[in-house]
């Protein structure tokens, strides 16, 4: 203005990164995984780059949807993959038609169809009855059904288990929109490895239920008619749900995480748009892969599999499950709890807990985690009582004790509730800082011992001698005169990036409060 003053400028809000389990975020991670070829490229559908997805076939949508559902915070915070699988899940289910593919084929040769005769004439609907179909999308398809015809080989059993609901010998099942058939007899090569099957189909049932049968329900190829495929069953990129806490994150790369199958689909697929998305009928969704897939050769990515095991937490909980058109139990979906309510989606007796969580003045959302969760609010507790204050606490283990567990129980945590109270107190009293706190977290929970020996046994006690700091405080500045200027016309929120600056430099460990105070002295001197 005329007297030569800056205008205040609109306050900046910094939100923190919400971390997906079972992959990294962080481009330098990720730079290495593409740089040793670990992966095949930026757009290699296991990572989390928008290319990668949309190479693997998830929908805008469904990111938009996700990033509205988990909204944003400004703690750091982890994401359970499953909810992430159930969000492109949900997407995709009023979108993708259903059609019959099988990814490890096994032969099947139905005798009492005639050999060479002309093929049973189905007719199949592309959606379930419970899913409205996109405006002029096909209701229904021709399907085949000749004399042999492929089936999952993971569908039969020769020696079945206890409740097993697919084939075995003499046992029966419906074919997906065909009929029942019975198996009487199995095939094998000289190795003693099956190779085919042999069965009786009951043509009564063709149109019509199996009355006073209970028989399970399997996909299907014909094998005149199926077209060949390649499958890419793309599972998670790591093996444990947070990498970041192992020195070094290839070692504990999933060595499962691209599987290749080759099977067949049904014709129907052929003259689909090149970008279609399926639900291959209890394998999951699919589509095409942009660069290798052609018409001479088909390619196709798993987008997400069937099984919701984000929704199976929740049917653990007491709530209801579905079955799928094809008979397979799909659970039913945890609702969201929004921001108003987060325990919106918790039971009677867990909203008791919660209640007594929000008035020792637990947050809302750290409170509903531990009310689901009776094995981890118990060791909660018990850090409590050993002098942890509650709200401190339970920031501890939400944030940080949960993903450190997770896929393991809370009873094979190696931290004693004394040295995970101890830690807090290290934090508070800025012995050790937040990060150097989480890699004192991760060897307690996994090796034991006491909070005070991990820090000196790993050299991470906080930096706060004058001498070592001010050094780095002072290149922090002279590098940033501006920053300086600014400072001397008001703009306080200056000191947050020069921090920032300033630790950069600092030695290891270095204690953020102090090089604050150095700044300011600084700055105000």
């Amino acid at each position: 203005d005329a007297l030569g003053v800056p205008e205040p400028r609109n306050h900046q809000h910094e939100f923190a990164r919400f971390n997906l389990d079972y992959t990294v975020m962080s481009k330098r991670k990720l730079l290495r995984l593409v740089s040793e070829g670990r992966v095949s490229g930026w757009d290699d559908p296991r990572l989390p780059t928008i290319a990668g997805q949309r190479r693997r076939g998830v929908r805008p949508e469904a990111v938009r949807a996700f990033c509205d559902q988990i909204g944003v915070s400004n703690v750091d915070g982890r994401v359970d993959l499953a909810f992430y699988e159930h969000v492109v899940r949900d997407d995709l289910n009023g979108v993708a038609p259903r059609v019959l593919a099988v990814a490890t084929p096994l032969r099947l040769t139905i005798e009492n169809l005639p050999d060479g005769g002309a093929p049973l004439a189905l007719d199949a609907p592309y959606w379930p009855h419970d899913v409205t179909p996109p405006a002029g999308a096909a209701l229904t398809r021709p399907l085949a059904l000749g004399r042999t015809v492929w089936i999952e080989r993971d569908d039969f059993a020769e020696t079945p288990p206890k409740g097993w609901k697919r084939l075995s010998p003499g046992t029966e099942v419906r074919l997906r929109h065909g009929p029942v058939v019975r198996c009487t007899g199995v095939d094998h090569d000289e190795t003693g490895a099956v190779v085919g099957l042999r069965a009786h189909a009951d043509l009564a049932t063709l149109n019509a239920e199996a009355e006073g049968r209970r028989v399970g329900v399997i996909h299907w190829v014909d094998a005149a008619t199926g077209v060949p495929a390649t499958f890419r069953l793309y599972d998670r990129l790591f093996s444990v749900p947070v990498p970041e806490t192992h020195e070094d994150v290839t070692a504990v790369l999933n060595p499962a995480s691209l599987v290749e199958t080759d099977g067949f689909v049904e014709p129907s697929v052929e003259t689909d748009a090149p970008d279609a998305r399926y639900q291959f009928e209890r394998l999951g969704y699919f589509r095409p892969d942009p660069l290798d897939s052609s018409p001479e050769r088909l390619v196709f990515n798993r987008i997400v599999a069937l099984r919701d095991s984000w929704g199976k937490k929740a049917a653990g909980s007491g709530e209801r499950t579905a079955a799928n058109e094809t008979g397979t139990r799909i659970d039913a979906p945890r609702p969201v709890a929004g921001p108003k309510d987060p325990a919106a989606a918790l039971s009677d007796a867990q909203r008791v807990g919660y209640d007594s969580l929000v008035v020792r003045g637990v947050g809302g959302e750290e409170a509903a985690v531990l009310a689901a969760d009776a094995d981890l609010a118990g060791l909660f507790e018990a850090v409590v009582a050993a002098g942890a204050p509650v709200r401190d606490a339970a920031i501890l283990f939400v944030q940080d004790v949960r993903p450190l567990l997770a896929g393991r129980a809370v009873s094979e945590s190696q931290a004693t509730p004394a040295a995970l109270a101890a830690l807090l107190g290290l934090s508070a009293d800025g012995t050790v800082t937040r990060a150097s706190a989480r890699t004192v977290l991760a060897a307690l929970v996994n090796e034991g011992g006491e909070a005070e020996a991990t820090v000196e046994r790993l050299g991470l006690a906080a930096v706060r001698d004058d001498a070592a700091l001010l050094p780095a405080v002072d290149e922090a500045l002279a590098a940033h005169p501006d920053k300086v200027e600014a400072f001397r016309w008001g703009e306080d929120r200056v000191v947050g990036f020069l921090t920032g600056q300033a630790m950069r430099r600092a030695p290891k460990g270095a204690d953020p409060k102090r090089v604050q105070a150095l700044l300011r002295e600084r700055l105000n001197g």
